[in-house]
């Protein structure tokens, strides 16, 4: 038990300063962001495809020549539609955070039933992360650049709210 919540306690703070520096990043360069994530997008993708396209065909299996093909042409198109490609991921990433804020919202719940007297504190970040989650999905498409800056506020909030878990998990 005393090696699961060490490595709990690792993970916490591992995805909170993970999230707090990308949240920074959207939030302070969120045009140059919107670009290079389109390009990294595209990138991977795109490596990824020539990668199975060359396994599919040193072993001549069908389903993976046709992965291979089907990322190929979404990493291409990531490289000249990046924008209207971003639109759809930001949508995506709404989506995250919404079902992510959901859980900490269940989370606090369950802090409040066991006596937890600073659950408060986990129930108002998980519905300040839903918010931001709602948010980024109902309106990716006129504010493009407000997305990026609001996704940069959330992975910072998710970074605060991981950080505010690890500091209870290592007072326990």
């Amino acid at each position: 038990m005393h090696e699961f919540l060490k490595k709990l306690k690792s993970r916490y703070l591992m995805e909170a300063v993970i999230s707090i520096l990308a949240g920074l990043v959207f939030a302070i360069l969120p045009d140059w962001s919107v670009g290079v994530l389109g390009y990294l997008v595209g990138a991977v993708l795109l490596t990824y495809g020539v990668v199975l396209l060359i396994n599919g065909a040193m072993t001549s299996q069908t389903p993976i020549l046709t992965l291979a093909v089907i990322l190929i042409v979404v990493g291409v198109v990531a490289f000249f539609f990046t924008q209207q490609l971003l639109d759809i991921l930001f949508w995506i990433f709404g989506i995250f955070i919404a079902v992510r804020a959901a859980f900490y919202l269940k989370k606090s719940l369950d802090l409040k039933e066991i006596g937890e007297r600073h659950w408060w504190v986990h129930f108002i970040l998980a519905c300040a992360l839903l918010l931001v989650g709602l948010y980024v999905m109902f309106d990716p498409f006129q504010f493009r650049r407000a997305v990026v800056i609001v996704m940069g506020i959330s992975l910072i909030v998710d970074g605060i709210e991981s950080i505010v878990v690890y500091c209870r998990l290592h007072a326990a």
